[in-house]
């Protein structure tokens, strides 16, 4: 069994607890804002986008080469608190790529270059 303590702010203090019961805490900090901005991590064979929200989402995350053309439509469940994207690109070419998460109201943008 986990505890899951989610912080809007202030911070929680665990001392109390034995090793093994710190072990089954999960805590989730929330942003100060709405969403933060997207990042974007060039890994082997891949990219990571990791985004934080205060609440969960659906969202579309798009990616585009340099010609504009869509190389990724793909829906995502964003979760309160720090999510990761992971997406595998074996096979796209070299260069600079964009990419456009779209949650409701709420637009954020990275861009990376493919080496």
């Amino acid at each position: 069994m986990k505890w899951v303590i989610t912080l809007d702010g202030g911070e929680v203090d665990l001392e109390g607890l034995s090793s093994e019961d710190r072990r089954k805490v999960v805590l989730i900090q929330l942003p100060t804002v709405a969403l933060t901005e997207l990042n974007a991590t060039i890994a082997e064979n891949g990219i990571m986008f990791s985004v934080s929200s205060r609440e969960p989402r659906a969202a579309v995350l798009r990616c585009f080469n340099t010609v504009g053309r869509c190389v990724v439509d793909r829906r995502v469940s964003i979760a309160a608190g720090d999510n990761t994207i992971s997406l595998a690109t074996p096979g796209w070419r070299s260069g600079p790529y964009i990419a456009v998460l779209d949650m409701d109201d709420e637009r954020r943008v990275a861009r990376w270059v493919r080496p």
